[in-house]
């Protein structure tokens, strides 16, 4: 329903849902990333109208363990011609959490994607 109303909202041409892949720091997170892009899919593809521009992508489940930094990083580099803005969790507005602050595997910080 998410998707749906940022559509609807006017403010983006589209909306990419993008699954998380792989999480070793999450061990509540019980069902495979497989399982969760799928119902993902379901979600998507079978409950929203073919009208609402809403896609599913695969890309962190394809490639395995994937910080967030380092998703928004594909996402950018892959898709340069795209303007992405983001809907984020409430997890993501509490107290400590900040963008510019995030890391990769490789140690790059946030900070560099609000360039």
């Amino acid at each position: 329903q998410l998707a749906s109303e940022v559509v609807i909202s006017g403010m983006v041409d589209e909306v990419w849902i993008c699954p998380c892949g792989p999480r070793t720091d999450k061990p509540s997170l019980k069902v495979p990333a497989q399982q969760r892009y799928m119902m993902c899919c379901l979600a998507a593809y079978t409950t929203l109208s073919p009208d609402f521009s809403v896609w599913v992508s695969d890309h962190e489940v394809q490639h395995g363990a994937m910080a967030t930094y380092d998703s928004l990083v594909f996402l950018r580099d892959k898709y340069p011609d795209h303007d992405f803005s983001w809907v984020i969790g409430s997890d993501w507005l509490q107290p400590g959490t900040d963008i510019r602050t995030w890391e990769s595997r490789e140690g790059r910080t946030g900070e560099k994607l609000l360039r």
